[in-house]
């Protein structure tokens, strides 16, 4: 990987776990955890411990806290990625990905709860395909 191809990544990285933290701030806000979701959410009256908090689980972190780390994160990844371009874009993908799937689940039923649609489950689905079928046919 090139250094502009570093450089680049570091910057579609950061807008993406901005981007998430942004749309689950705006959704979710200060309330508790979402109501009748199939995430792996604990359910513990609307709070959750430090270590769950720090798992992603729960509202999101406030403003400051999360402008601190992510520039901090950040930061140092660009500094890995202008020392090491391979390794700094690398890590960079990587952070994004691990932002996406953390908190993928609670993006999903925010927007399929907002488009009016239910969440399918994979048994739900699978359901829906008649025996025999080849694969991908759905009723």
């Amino acid at each position: 990987m090139s250094k502009e191809g570093a450089e680049r990544a570091v910057v579609i990285s950061a807008l993406i776990v901005f981007g998430v933290y942004f749309y689950r701030h705006l959704t979710e806000g200060t309330s508790s955890t979402p109501s009748g979701s199939n995430c792996p959410i604990p359910k513990s009256g609307g709070s959750v411990g430090k270590t769950e908090q720090f798992l992603g689980f729960g509202t999101p972190a406030n403003i400051g806290q999360f402008i601190t780390a992510w520039g901090f994160t950040f930061f140092v990844i660009s500094i890995i990625a202008s020392a090491a371009p391979g390794l700094g874009g690398a890590f960079a993908i990587l952070v994004a990905t691990a932002d996406l799937l953390g908190n993928g689940c609670q993006v999903f039923h925010d927007v399929s709860t907002k488009v009016g649609t239910k969440p399918t489950s994979a048994q739900q689905v699978a359901k829906n395909v008649p025996s025999g079928a080849p694969p991908g046919a759905l009723q």
